[in-house]
């Protein structure tokens, strides 16, 4: 219940030394440095990402595991778990391509949580397709893991450029 009731600065300030211990980020100079890549990030960027877990948070401790999936270069799984249990291998991978599309088709600066889900939704129920179907692909395909903030705030906690590196990345794995 205590950190669920920080500020956002004040949950970004005591999740700082727990990051730096566990190498997911550097603090040098005043610059972020992410451990893995060498990207510079903004504090700003970071306590968006933090602030999706937050809610969810435990223990400190756990967070650099937690949000460690927004930090890496490219991401490790099996393709198999990108597939939705109601799908398969062909449907996933054009809901993939779709949602790739998608993505690309929204601004940068327009690029929120809300502006994703309301692109995506707006497919879905054009196309009569269930959630499940993309959701989960986009959720794996962004994290890497089965349980994760959702789809949307991930996206937009990731950034453009990335989300989408992420989706096409996916894409080439399910291909092959």
């Amino acid at each position: 219940m205590y950190l669920r009731k920080l500020s956002v600065d004040d949950f970004y300030t005591a999740c700082l030394p727990f990051l730096e211990k566990q190498n997911v980020l550097t603090v040098a100079d005043a610059k972020i440095i992410v451990s893995d890549t060498g990207e510079k990030m903004k504090p700003a960027q970071i306590k968006s990402i933090l602030s999706l877990e937050q809610a969810r948070a435990k223990r400190l401790e756990e967070i650099p595991d937690a949000i460690r999936f927004f930090f890496v270069g490219e991401l490790e799984y099996d393709c198999a778990s990108l597939i939705w249990r109601k799908s398969d291998k062909e449907k996933t991978l054009g809901y993939l391509k779709q949602l790739e599309k998608l993505l690309k088709k929204i601004k940068a600066e327009d690029f929120s949580a809300q502006n994703i889900e309301k692109e995506v939704m707006e497919y879905l129920q054009a196309n009569s397709i269930d959630n499940g179907s993309m959701l989960w692909p986009m959720r794996f395909a962004l994290s890497g893991r089965e349980k994760s903030p959702g789809p949307f705030e991930i996206a937009s906690a990731l950034g453009k450029k990335k989300a989408v590196e992420r989706i096409s990345a996916a894409i080439e794995r399910l291909s092959k």
